[in-house]
């Protein structure tokens, strides 16, 4: 195996993909435990990056802004001047294969052409790997760094979230019990067709406190207000709603509860990945 010192995870997006390869970063870190991992992703997202202990750093990127000379000039500069021996795309998208490129790494690894995002993002490869066919998507990701010349390594979610605020708030109010679990809801979703009508999940908070003995928490994020609330009304005094949270203060809460349950994928991913 190739000693690597630098190594470039590149994926910018989405909250459910990141988790989803946070198992490449810890077999990275299992393989090279004395290199420097980094990774480059949404500003968005950081906050979630900054709980994974695989990886050293973060270069935060605005994708929207990328269209911009003067952003991707200096997003060019600052990869450039890490001199990674390797950059893994996991994306594989035109934008994520030319941030990978641009990094000017000695090896720029992707997806063979037929299982890119973007057919396109072939060409800022100097090597393409098939990762064959596997009923899930980390094992998909897993199977990408064959190229580095590790085969077959254990799916690992090194995330380590700090004690939730909000939870601690909840307990010192008594609107918690001190010592007693909760469950966790989040009711909203950006695609329509998995949005679980408002009050069914009110409904079910009702039934987790008569038969668990359990409060839930309900999950605020922007754009969900309304569910929210609609949830809150139904569940007959069941349900609390949380503050707007950031992506730390989600996972310190989701490592907190007893169990969760709703639309919004990301915050599945992540109670997932926490176990």
């Amino acid at each position: 195996m190739e000693l690597l010192k630098r190594i470039l995870i590149v994926k910018i997006s989405s909250l459910g993909d990141i988790v989803h390869t946070i198992p490449v970063a810890a077999a990275l870190r299992n393989a090279f435990p004395t290199a420097r991992i980094d990774w480059v992703v949404s500003k968005r997202y950081t906050g979630l990056l900054k709980l994974i202990t695989a990886i050293d750093g973060t270069i935060e990127i605005d994708p929207t802004a990328l269209r911009g000379t003067s952003s991707v000039v200096g997003t060019i500069r600052l990869l450039r001047a890490m001199r990674y021996d390797c950059a893994v795309d996991v994306q594989g998208l035109l934008k994520s294969a030319f941030l990978a490129r641009a990094s000017n790494a000695s090896r720029v690894i992707g997806f063979s052409t037929p299982h890119l995002r973007e057919r396109g993002a072939a060409a800022f490869y100097s090597e393409q790997h098939d990762p064959g066919n596997y009923a899930h998507v980390i094992e998909r990701n897993l199977a990408l760094l064959k190229a580095l010349g590790i085969s077959q390594p254990p799916m690992h979610f090194p995330l380590s979230p700090p004690q939730s605020s909000v939870v601690a708030a909840m307990r010192t109010t008594r609107q918690l019990n001190n010592n007693g679990g909760f469950a966790v809801i989040a009711p909203g979703s950006q695609w329509q067709h998995k949005r679980w009508p408002g009050r069914w999940f009110g409904q079910v908070a009702h039934l987790v406190r008569n038969v668990y003995g359990l409060s839930t928490l309900i999950l605020n994020g922007p754009g969900t207000e309304q569910e929210t609330h609609e949830v809150v009304e139904s569940s007959l005094g069941a349900a609390i709603t949380t503050p707007l949270t950031t992506l730390q203060e989600l996972a310190g809460i989701l490592k907190e509860a007893t169990f969760f349950l709703g639309s919004d994928s990301g915050p599945m991913h992540i109670a997932a990945a926490l176990g």
